[in-house]
């Protein structure tokens, strides 16, 4: 990675994923090689959506050290994992399940079982 700004423009939704996870995985990798381990905080949604269908494929992912990554979220809804509007569970299908994430380095706010602003503050 460089240290200035980078201007790029891309044209297609898939385009800016592969972008996004080439940058994702480089920026990564120069956090478990300075610190041992790497925090992301996840979002919802149909672009992280493709950034993380686009990391899955990336030729990088499978020599990248995923135990090392811990993963938040940085913004869900109070419903069950299994509702289809839950960006845990669209993030689970799409990359955790996918790259074999261990559950204890998946941290969620768990919305469904008590009221929001007690899950919120609990999370």
């Amino acid at each position: 990675m460089s240290g200035g700004p980078e201007l790029r423009i891309l044209d297609h939704l898939d385009e800016v994923a592969r972008e996004a996870a080439e940058f994702f995985l480089c920026a990564a990798e120069e956090s478990v090689a300075r610190s041992g381990g790497c925090r992301v905080a996840l979002s919802g949604g149909t672009t992280p959506k493709a950034l993380f269908t686009a990391l899955i494929t990336s030729p990088g992912t499978s020599r990248f050290p995923w135990s090392r990554v811990q993963f938040f979220f940085g913004d869900e809804r109070c419903i069950a994992p299994t509702h289809p509007e839950s960006n845990f569970g669209m993030a689970d299908a799409v990359l955790l399940r996918p790259l074999k994430i261990e559950a204890q380095r998946v941290f969620r706010m768990r919305g469904e079982d008590e009221q929001p602003e007690r899950a919120a503050q609990n999370y």
